[in-house]
């Protein structure tokens, strides 16, 4: 699992939705009252109308992929507006694309999604009752207000399904689980110390689907000591990569869970770790804060500001060894706003250019504080191997 570096950012909280009226033809068509752009707000020669009232055109045609259903994830950009042209909100002005559930958004971008393809941009001009109805979304979005978005769909993403137990080839485990080879792979296997990531889905024992690498975006990663779940080594240790294991879960393993849960795990990637170190008392600055930090390698380029979103590998320790949470492991760098993380890390990586390593001792009030946080004890001093790869 990731660390809690920066707060989950929920679809709730996107400031997505606005547009101007449309003027009907008589051939059930919408000519779009806003043709001349305004505020860039984009020109759409023929607008369609549902049944529901959403207005929709087609600026950029998609492939002839699947559109996405109820069940599946998108990944789009969008840029919402008001109808007088305001702009509240943009994934483009972030330069980050969003990923969301096709129904945990408003119903006007539901339906309108499952119009789209892959690759399809469109306008949509989506009435208030299928946006944020008679209470709005105060501040940036007002009562009963019409929005227009532009959607670009990047990619769907569609959920795994749960395949059934083989009763002949599950094997019960001393923790009752029952483990259930699928494939064993053909890949690298794990031998000790080694990061592992893993794509992952967990379903209710009903079949329903509760959270999954596609859904979520994150695999789960660490080294086989460090997993948050200790039962996921016994799953995986013989794996090698491309095995994936299926297994039956009683609720009393898995922390919060009211029910028993069914899990599929597939090993992605093995990786070989940084080691723990502390920065070596010679070269270790301590900046006013109390920050500490040792640069290993100098990058290049801009240090980037708190507002700017990060790209970063990174490793995190307790000051005993213990790992609690790597990009590495997982086989991938980080992407977060630098803003929204803890203080030690904000800090830090703005003394950073892209392509700079640096290892930093941050003390428990510039991290997790009394309170902790996971894995991570109150009062912790954190050590963390952190590269900048890039800043946006």
């Amino acid at each position: 699992m990731t660390m809690n570096l920066l707060p989950i950012v929920t679809v709730a909280a996107l400031g997505l939705f606005a547009l101007p009226n449309a003027t009907c033809q008589d051939n059930g068509t919408k000519k779009d009252a806003a043709d001349k752009k305004q505020d860039g707000i984009p020109a759409c020669e023929t607008m369609k109308t549902t049944a529901s009232g959403l207005q929709w055109g087609i600026l950029k045609k998609g492939s002839d992929g699947e559109s996405p259903t109820n069940a599946d994830t998108v990944e789009v950009h969008y840029t919402g507006w008001l109808t007088d042209g305001t702009k509240f909100d943009s994934s483009r002005d972030r330069g980050q694309t969003t990923k969301f559930g096709v129904t945990q958004v408003i119903k006007g971008w539901t339906e309108g999604l499952k119009l789209m393809t892959p690759g399809m941009r469109c306008k949509f001009i989506i009435p208030s009752d299928i946006a944020y109805g008679d209470q709005g979304r105060p501040p940036t979005i007002p009562a009963k207000a019409t929005l227009v978005f532009d959607v670009e769909l990047i990619n769907v993403i569609r959920m795994p399904k749960m395949r059934p137990a083989n009763p002949d080839k599950q094997t019960l485990l001393g923790n009752g689980i029952k483990h259930e080879l699928i494939k064993a792979g053909t890949g690298q296997g794990i031998d000790e110390g080694n990061g592992i990531a893993l794509r992952y889905a967990i379903w209710g024992a009903d079949g329903q689907l509760l959270d999954c690498t596609e859904k979520s975006g994150q695999k789960f990663g660490g080294t086989l000591e460090t997993m948050r779940w200790p039962f996921i080594k016994d799953l995986v240790k013989d794996l090698k990569v491309g095995g994936i294991v299926r297994a039956d879960v009683p609720n009393a393993l898995v922390q919060q869970s009211q029910t028993d849960t069914v899990w599929e795990l597939e090993l992605v990637k093995v990786t070989v770790m940084p080691k723990f170190r502390l920065p070596a008392s010679d070269k270790m600055v301590t900046t006013q804060s109390g920050l500490q930090y040792e640069a290993i390698t100098q990058g290049e380029g801009d240090s980037p500001k708190p507002s700017n979103t990060v790209k970063a590998h990174y490793t995190g320790w307790l000051t005993d060894g213990k790992m609690f949470d790597s990009s590495h492991a997982r086989g991938e760098p980080s992407e977060f706003p630098l803003g929204r993380v803890i203080p030690g890390w904000t800090e830090g990586l703005q003394l950073m250019k892209p392509g700079a390593k640096f290892l930093f001792q941050i003390p428990p009030e510039l991290g997790y504080g009394a309170k902790g946080s996971g894995t991570i004890p109150a009062n912790s001093t954190l050590i963390f191997l952190v590269e900048l790869v890039e800043v946006k």
